[in-house]
């Protein structure tokens, strides 16, 4: 799913946008790329032509790279030297079952997970799981929502 900054809502990744994604795990001293300005300033440094649409850190360190088409993820995948993002593991995202992940970006602390459940549901998704996203270094809370699904509408989702 990609998140709409602006209308604070969500948007289904297509299979064609799935295709573009290159994840890399294991990487060695992984807050060295918390932040997107770092990730793409290694991919610069190796692979300058590739146009990146966005990247950003997991929190279990892994970094997602979404290019802007299968050619561009095919040439990071192929042409990544193996010291590039320390050591990292790279590889294409991992198909797990009919669940979808979605994140949510600008929801209130004070906003429950029940209310927003109640609110997704209410626009046609089964909710599987839903975690509110924690600051690694402080444990609070931030205004990011983690979403597992077995359906998603392809609607925007306002909250």
């Amino acid at each position: 799913m990609l998140v709409d900054s602006e209308n604070k809502g969500t948007t289904p990744l297509t299979n064609s946008e799935i295709d573009n994604i290159l994840v890399i795990d294991d990487i060695e001293n992984p807050e060295t790329f918390s932040a997107s300005r770092f990730i793409l300033k290694e991919v610069n440094k190796y692979c300058p032509l590739v146009k990146v649409e966005f990247a950003y850190s997991l929190s279990k360190g892994g970094v997602p790279i979404h290019t802007s088409t299968k050619e561009d993820r095919d040439h990071l995948l192929h042409q990544l030297p193996p010291e590039s993002f320390g050591r990292g593991v790279k590889h294409l995202p991992k198909v797990r079952s009919s669940e979808s992940c979605a994140f949510i970006k600008g929801v209130s602390t004070s906003v429950s997970l029940l209310r927003i459940r109640q609110v997704v549901e209410s626009r046609g998704a089964r909710i599987v799981d839903i975690r509110r996203i924690c600051n690694r270094q402080t444990g609070r809370p931030t205004r990011w929502l983690g979403l597992k699904a077995q359906t998603f509408t392809h609607c925007l989702i306002r909250l």
